[in-house]
């Protein structure tokens, strides 16, 4: 099985750094190749830092042969706090 290199996740509330290859490599069996290649991956994580909890999107990047977060696209950037929080607790986050 071949494990993928990740971008890390820079957490939106400190700022700090997170490794997320280990996340998104247990997802990433569970996944068909076309879905890897065409559609992003939600990867539930949590800060190293300061515990801050998000659903990141990531998607594959060919050229690179990585997995790269879609920070415009994450769960971050929805307006909706209900929905955020669902999606949260389907995640087993909240």
């Amino acid at each position: 099985m071949k494990f993928f290199a990740s971008d890390d996740w820079k957490c939106p509330k400190c700022g700090t750094e997170n490794y997320i290859a280990d996340s998104v490599n247990e997802i990433v069996p569970n996944k068909t190749v076309r879905e890897l290649e065409e559609e992003n991956i939600d990867v539930p994580f949590e800060c190293d830092n300061c515990g801050y909890k998000e659903v990141i999107l990531v998607g594959y990047n060919e050229e690179k042969d990585r997995f790269v977060v879609d920070y415009f696209g994450t769960k971050l950037f929805r307006n909706c706090k209900k929905e955020r929080e669902q999606i949260l607790k389907d995640a087993n986050l909240l």
